[in-house]
């Protein structure tokens, strides 16, 4: 039960990563996002194109995506409501819903690894082998989620699951209180064979003039810190700023600028070309509650093709080869410092891991836990 949607959501998320490693052995349903905004507090142009995706991708009811692969990906039909009455109507539907499309999978009592918080009563109420929390993020402190309802849903999840899965380091120390004794650290893989320093480069950058320096993930205010960067490029205009993702918010401050350049969400399999490209990786994301708990699976992905980088000061950056900086002219400064740099930044041996790793960490904690679930909260 996914925080992401297949069908609008870049493939490199670990739902989706997870989702093929594991399906190579075994059936797996893959639930897309039902959200978790309070429509309060995403209004304007940007929930219109969020609602346009999400009709679409409800259109596809359960599909196929990779015929090769025991994986179907399922959207449900539902009202953005996760509590009160309106909360519980909807979350039978939910799941009548789920367990059609589970039968029809052949599953018997089917291992639960739910990501997204607001899938809470749903995953309680389904019969089960067992039930993974995997702790992503700290979702209740996302801007746009209605905190007391999705905090109330994490709480919950935190008490019923039977193991806590932590991608993020700093985020499975500060809470390995709330579920003593079945928090676990799995950690982010990567596909090393793909994210490697040798290959072709994006031919969209070819013409582009070095230096290039760029960011690739989904461009949104709530995330990445605009001003900071918009300093940034002003002050370096001999180096050509390349940014590459999904743009909802608006970014005309940015655009105005003649060194920076901007180009579309490229399939996964597209990225290692893309890093490979740049000179420079930048992570200008906002210090906020929730950045502080996020552990991007990029920083595995640069790491595994050599590519210097430089960040804002996030936990999930220190110890990792990242030049840290606070503000706009320590960042040019430590930029300035990496393009001088001739040698590739290598990974610390057993740093990275596969992703077939961790589907075969998350199949041993399940068949550890492995307690007779009835549905039952």
């Amino acid at each position: 039960m996914s925080i992401f949607d297949w069908w609008s959501h870049s493939h490199g998320h670990s739902d989706m990563q997870l989702a093929r490693v594991l399906a190579k052995s075994h059936p797996v349903l893959f639930v897309n996002s039902i959200g978790m905004r309070s429509a309060k507090r995403s209004l304007g142009g940007s929930l219109i194109k969020r609602i346009g995706r999400k009709l679409r991708s409800m259109s596809r009811i359960a599909s196929r995506p990779i015929p090769e692969l025991d994986l179907v990906v399922y959207t449900p039909l539902f009202w953005p409501a996760y509590s009160g009455l309106l909360g519980k109507f909807n979350n039978g539907g939910l799941r009548s819903q789920i367990q059609y499309n589970a039968r029809r999978l052949g599953f018997d009592r089917p291992l639960v690894l739910i990501t997204l918080p607001t899938f809470a009563d749903l995953a309680l109420s389904l019969d089960r082998s067992a039930l993974l929390y995997n702790r992503s993020d700290r979702h209740a402190d996302f801007q746009y989620s209605d905190h007391n309802v999705v905090a109330a849903k994490e709480e919950l999840l935190f008490r019923k699951s039977d193991a806590v899965l932590y991608a993020s380091r700093s985020l499975y120390e500060a809470e390995m209180g709330r579920a003593t004794g079945r928090s676990v650290y799995i950690g982010h893989g990567a596909d090393l064979d793909h994210f490697c320093p040798e290959g072709p480069i994006a031919e969209e950058f070819q013409a582009i003039p070095a230096p290039r320096v760029g960011f690739f993930g989904d461009l949104r205010e709530h995330a990445i810190d605009f001003p900071l960067l918009e300093n940034v490029v002003r002050a370096m205009p001999h180096v050509q700023f390349i940014l590459g993702g999904t743009q909802l918010d608006d970014l005309s401050a940015l655009r105005r600028l003649p060194n920076i350049q901007f180009f579309p969400a490229c399939p996964h399999e597209n990225m290692p070309a893309r890093w490979r490209a740049l000179d420079v990786a930048i992570l200008p994301y906002k210090v906020t509650p929730w950045t502080q708990a996020i552990e991007p699976i990029k920083l595995n992905e640069i790491a595994a093709t050599g590519l210097p980088a430089v960040g804002t000061r996030l936990p999930a950056f220190e110890d990792r080869g990242i030049a840290i900086a606070e503000t706009g002219e320590e960042f040019v400064q430590a930029i300035s410092r990496a393009l001088k740099r001739s040698d590739p930044v290598r990974a610390a041996a057993g740093e990275l891991r596969r992703w077939e790793s961790i589907a075969e960490q998350i199949e041993e904690i399940a068949a550890d836990v492995s307690p007779v679930c009835t549905g039952a909260p």
